[in-house]
């Protein structure tokens, strides 16, 4: 049916969810030996046939559920997770020593991304008590509970 908006979700069990179909987009996860988030890739169908966008896997230095690192590609990107002494995200750094401090407000939500490079602009966030994004907020990695979600 072309033309037509289609939607699905698929689970591992009840409380994490497997994979997402929405029109032509795709978004699947995969949990490593103990439960956690390994990776997930995205990819569109085109003529039938399911290509993959992207991948990323998570790489984890502890029993927690809080990757340490994250494989964004194949080529060698990384984004490296770093925790403020409460635990929570302050700001995420790259192989090339690039760092982002991740700005929260008192609910945990990631209001303003600010690069420490300063050729680069400060990215301002915004969501309502549900998570939505406000006004001109894009999709990010942490943003609504950003600082205790795991990527």
């Amino acid at each position: 049916m072309s033309g037509v908006f289609r939607s699905a979700t698929r689970r591992h069990h009840p409380a994490l969810v497997r994979q997402q179909t929405s029109g032509t987009d795709r978004q699947t996860w995969t949990q490593n030996a103990v439960g956690r988030l390994a990776s997930w890739t995205t990819g569109t169908n085109s003529g039938g046939t399911w290509a993959p966008t992207a991948a990323r896997n998570n790489h984890y230095g502890a029993d927690g559920d809080s990757p340490s690192w994250t494989a964004e590609d194949s080529s060698g990107t990384i984004t490296r997770d770093v925790r403020g002494v409460d635990g929570q995200l302050d700001a995420t750094t790259d192989a090339s020593g690039s760092a982002v401090l991740q700005l929260s407000d008192i609910h945990g939500d990631v209001t303003a991304r600010l690069p420490l490079n300063t050729a680069q602009s400060v990215v301002a966030q915004s969501y309502d008590e549900y998570g939505n994004p406000e006004g001109e907020t894009a999709a990010a990695r942490y943003g609504w509970l950003g600082t205790a979600q795991r990527p």
